[in-house]
């Protein structure tokens, strides 16, 4: 239960014996208070956190002034859970850090607390080529970083090459070659870029 504060205790006119029982219903209220995620006033810890606890913030998106950084929490309407979104002073638009899409596989995609776009996951060519679609779109116009790896033994020399896609900011091109030769592969990529 929350202890009631008053910001009018004490008056100029107050007795001392008046007002030191509001006085120290005050404190209590102060110490109450602090004590939301903080370490105590007894503490040896006093001043440090515990804990930093983010309330929903969807209905009243919290506003930044001037040139401040912040961070809030919200529901995603992917995940449909509280994420950790950042703001950052000169971008229009704030990124869940802590939100992530990927499956049991890792394939998905997530975001970077400077607002990079990551897509990762599993994918494989079919005789030596494949275009695959990233599951998050990138900037229009824009081209991601794409790197791969092939998922076989170590007793198959398999080679990933990979090109942008006619559309870069949505897909790209993958070529294998199995021992020397073109042919069908799986593979692990990320690629890194500027979200839409």
């Amino acid at each position: 239960m929350a202890i009631p504060y008053n910001n009018a205790i004490p008056q100029a006119t107050d007795q001392i014996s008046q007002s030191q029982p509001l006085i120290f219903q005050n404190f209590a209220g102060i110490d109450q208070l602090i004590g939301i995620d903080h370490a105590s006033f007894a503490s040896g810890n006093a001043g440090f956190h515990n804990k930093v606890t983010l309330p929903d913030q969807t209905a009243s998106l919290p506003t930044f002034g001037g040139t401040n950084d912040g961070i809030y929490a919200k529901v995603n309407a992917t995940s449909t859970k509280n994420e950790i979104y950042i703001h950052k002073d000169g971008i229009a638009i704030d990124y869940p850090i802590t939100f992530s899409n990927l499956d049991a596989n890792s394939i998905g995609y997530f975001y970077l607390p400077n607002g990079l776009l990551v897509n990762t996951g599993i994918a494989n060519t079919s005789l030596g080529t494949g275009t695959n679609m990233f599951i998050k779109p990138y900037k229009s116009g824009t081209k991601p970083v794409v790197i791969a790896t092939a998922k076989v033994t170590s007793a198959v020399l398999t080679v990933i090459a990979i090109n942008p896609g006619a559309t870069p900011d949505t897909s790209y091109i993958a070529y294998s070659w199995v021992n020397g030769v073109l042919a069908t592969a799986n593979y692990y990529f990320v690629a890194i870029g500027t979200p839409p």
